[in-house]
């Protein structure tokens, strides 16, 4: 009787590591795809940086890139 209680409390404590195991692979899991999004964030962020940067250095004219799109899409139209 005693042997079948402590197979039965083994038995649960190796679940209980299984679950601890499955749950640090999730958190790690997460943590992986937090730090992507985040570094794609700052990416995006320093391109817009950069690009306004250039733009503001350039003096290019957003109204010339808006006709050059137009441009492009009635001959794309054709």
């Amino acid at each position: 009787m005693n042997t079948l209680r402590l197979l039965k409390i083994a038995g649960l404590g190796v679940l209980a590591v299984v679950a601890l195991l499955v749950l640090s692979v999730l958190a790690s899991v997460v943590l992986s795809l937090l730090s992507a999004v985040v570094t794609i964030a700052v990416l995006a962020g320093l391109v817009y940086l950069a690009y306004k940067l250039y733009t503001m250095v350039s003096g290019d004219d957003e109204f010339e890139v808006e006709s050059e799109v137009r441009n492009l899409e009635r001959e794309f139209e054709r």
